[in-house]
Order: structure tokens, then sequence, then C-alpha cells
């Protein structure tokens, strides 16, 4: 039997379903439906997918849980195995949409002079186009000290105040500086 909270999917809908087994993966699942389902909520369908619904159950004596949400059929497309311009500008304006709303996901940039190489599987290309961040297992609240509009001129403020953000900014600005994207490794997964 498996049981679950909040679950009304349009029948013409694709979706993703992410499985876990264990009491302490399900716990940490139930973290990111938490986060889906108050702190994320103003941006899913945008920013972030469309949360249809967390569920738990047993199977065989093992408990499993199932994350339910908007399918998101793409990663992104990249020029030269790397992302082009206009992804990195739409992934730093995603991250920023996060840190308005208050979100700090925690696994998009772990190193400050490299793309993290999970970094790829971490945005997602929906199938309006737009880019959706997917994964907030380890994503915490967070006050940034800064607002969207306060850092329009990429790497233009202090990065020790908010990495993460930083890390989207500077990305999205050496886009825009040719030649200096091609020296970040990338990997796409």
């Amino acid at each position: 039997m498996i049981r679950g909270t909040g679950c009304a999917i349009p029948s013409d809908t694709q979706i993703a379903a992410k499985w876990v087994r264990g009491t302490q993966a399900i716990e940490s699942l139930r973290q990111e439906a938490t986060m889906y389902d108050n702190d994320l909520r103003p941006l899913q369908g945008s920013s972030v997918p469309t949360f249809f619904g967390m569920f738990t159950g047993v199977h065989d004596g093992v408990d499993l849980g199932c994350l339910v949400l908007e399918w998101c059929p793409g990663n992104d497309p990249v020029a030269d195995g790397k992302p082009t311009d206009d992804v990195l500008h739409m992934r730093a304006q995603a991250v920023r949409s996060l840190h308005d709303a208050g979100v700090h996901h925690g696994q998009l940039y772990e190193h400050p002079n490299a793309l993290c190489i999970s970094d790829g599987r971490h945005f997602l290309r929906a199938k309006d186009g737009t880019i959706r961040i997917v994964d907030f297992q380890r994503a915490t609240r967070h006050h940034c000290v800064y607002r969207s509009d306060e850092i329009e001129g990429y790497g233009s403020f202090d990065s020790s105040e908010c990495q993460e953000l930083a890390f989207a900014a500077e990305y999205s600005h050496r886009a825009y500086m040719e030649g200096q994207l091609q020296s970040i490794p990338w990997n796409a997964f």
C-alpha cells in the first residue's frame, strides 16, 4: 500500500517520480517535499518543477518514498560541451529567484573557480523552454543579503556574503566574456 498527500495531477500531465528506499532516505525526501510545499510553492512551474505530492509505503518489508513532480524532458543545449551564454543567464536568473524566495539550494556550485561536476543535473529544461532547478534534499532556508535588482551587473557584489548567488552571477558573467567560459570544466551528466 502506498499513501500520500496532495496529488491532483491533470490527466494529460507527464510526471517524474523520484523513488527512495529506507527511513533515512525517506526523511531526506520528506525535507525536499516540505521545501516544495512551502518555500518553493511560489516558484513552482517557473524556476522549480510543479510539485504534485509525496507518497510513502512499505513493499516486501522495505520502506519506500516517492516524490511526484512535473516532468522536465531535458538538459540544456551546450556548445562545444559547455552551456551556452543564454543557458547560463537563465540559470543565474533561476538561482536568483530561489534566493529571493529565501532558499539556498546547497548543491549547485560546490567549487568557487569551476562549475561543479554535478551542476548539470540540477538544472533541467521544462517543456516550455524555461529552466527548472531540482533536488532540494539539502536545501535550507536562507536570508539572502542581496535582492535580484541589486545584482544585475553580474559579479558586481561581494561573493563572501552569498556564495551560491555569487557563483551563479560569476558564471553568467564569464559566459558573456569571450573565451573565459571555455576554461571552466563542465560535465553535463
